[in-house]
């Protein structure tokens, strides 16, 4: 059975996404504690240790949205499950997507899940032919778009 999202405004809109569409700030998640234990068992090859400390995947609140910022922990961030089960987005971020995310200066969560895609495959690619990846070459094959609707700003795509 397909998960499908639920288009629901929150009652109050943190200041810090009032840049954000009501498209994409209308999104409510549908991932629940027994998506999370379900998505650990069979996807646990996407968190790994790193320097002693264990990332994890948890559920967010019913209020909470991707574009939301985690004021209570500092180390927290939102993605879409889809990075990960259909792209193959691994946590820690590679250096390559740590790149991409400083030199556009955009967070995680702001990149469309298809572009997620065009990040990991470029990178594959280089991998695979040998090459080093490097976000100049990436910029001259995929432009980041930073579609308005409104004069808000929806997902990033490239």
């Amino acid at each position: 059975m397909a998960r499908k999202f639920i288009r629901v405004l929150p009652e109050i809109i943190p200041e810090s996404c009032k840049w954000v569409d009501s498209d994409v700030l209308g999104v409510k998640s549908v991932v629940d504690d027994e998506f999370v234990q379900s998505f650990n068992e069979h996807y646990s090859s996407c968190v790994s240790d790193v320097e002693g400390s264990r990332y994890q995947v948890v559920a967010p609140n019913p209020e909470d949205r991707v574009c939301h910022v985690d004021l209570e922990s500092e180390s927290c961030i939102f993605v879409y499950e889809a990075i990960f089960t259909k792209v193959g987005i691994r946590i820690p971020f590679t250096e390559f997507e740590i790149e991409v995310l400083k030199g556009c200066e955009i967070a995680p969560s702001q990149i469309h899940p298809n572009s997620w895609g065009f990040i990991r495959g470029f990178e594959v690619v280089c991998r695979e032919l040998g090459i080093p990846t490097s976000l100049r070459v990436s910029h001259h094959l995929f432009k980041l778009t930073k579609p308005f609707s409104k004069e808000k700003q929806q997902w990033l795509s490239f």
